[in-house]
């Protein structure tokens, strides 16, 4: 049996013939398949009544088109999509404060969340009587910035609205790295100083050094499932800055070192004054100081 499929799995590589090739395989663990002598149409049930194709063991090796509209559905709604902003901050956030940053009733913020986990892109855990929720994935958060960078942005009616959006601009956490003039300053002055590659990010090996300095262990980095360094187009400065392991680890570091601190209702950072001297010193970074 293993022969003759692997002969005939051989046979549709040949011919290039990706779907022959999925049902001889299938055929490897279900043996209710028999693989016909003739490698010209598909291969069908003991009984001959069905094809291959409908098999569960057929079903679990194709690979189906992703169905975007799944995701489309769940963010064509404004709550919705302010809420998965709100949880862009990287912070784990409780259904009553994504209702107020929504703007909707607490109970109109549970069917939403409801709506959300169905489709994946929020996770909750419980914490006492509050739920806390937060994106599912870094993954998640990559494509939420890319469509930033293609959506129009809202309109502003408001003095509040203005200063929130000056404030994000300046500098905010892009799910767990930094992003805004903040987060771009630093990632050029890394690549003026060495620390990493002008082009992809990468940490040098006299960079390492220097991350060592700031308890940061990039072998350790190397070893995680995340992509060491990525390059992340900013939406508001519309220029690079760091992102993944390492984009995540220096931000960590940052705010574990109070250089940066978060400001209340929303995903903007402030440059505290003892971040603002360090940026000076180690990265010959000068920013107004924006301490809160």
């Amino acid at each position: 049996m293993i022969v003759a499929v692997a002969a005939t799995a051989a046979v549709a590589c040949i011919r290039g013939d990706a779907s022959f090739l999925a049902i001889s395989m299938s055929a490897a663990s279900d043996a209710s398949l028999t693989i016909p002598t003739s490698v010209t149409g598909l291969a069908l049930v003991a009984d001959g009544s069905r094809p291959a194709e409908q098999s569960r063991s057929y079903a679990g090796l194709v690979v189906a088109e992703p169905d975007i509209s799944t995701i489309g559905a769940a963010l064509a709604d404004e709550a919705r999509a302010a809420m998965l902003v709100a949880l862009l901050g990287g912070e784990s956030l409780s259904a009553g404060e994504l209702a107020r940053r929504a703007g909707v009733s607490q109970s109109g913020a549970s069917n939403h969340l409801r709506t959300l986990r169905e489709a994946g892109l929020v996770t909750v855990e419980p914490d006492g009587r509050s739920r806390y929720y937060h994106l599912a994935n870094a993954q998640l958060a990559e494509a939420l910035e890319a469509l930033a960078l293609i959506a129009p942005p809202k309109k502003i009616v408001s003095l509040r609205q203005s200063e929130a959006a000056r404030a994000l601009k300046r500098g905010r956490s892009c799910y767990d790295h930094l992003a805004g003039e903040l987060g771009v300053s630093v990632s050029d002055a890394l690549v003026e100083l060495g620390v990493i590659g002008r082009d992809s990010f990468t940490p040098t090996n006299d960079g390492e050094l220097w991350l060592e300095r700031l308890d940061i262990d990039v072998a350790e980095l190397r070893t995680g499932r995340r992509t060491l360094s990525r390059v992340c187009l900013d939406w508001t400065e519309r220029r690079p800055h760091l992102a993944g392991a390492l984009g995540a680890a220096i931000a960590a570091e940052f705010f574990a070192r109070h250089l940066i601190t978060r400001l209340p209702g929303g995903r903007a950072v402030a440059v505290t004054p003892a971040g603002a001297a360090w940026l000076d010193r180690q990265l010959g970074i000068r920013l107004d100081r924006r301490a809160a």
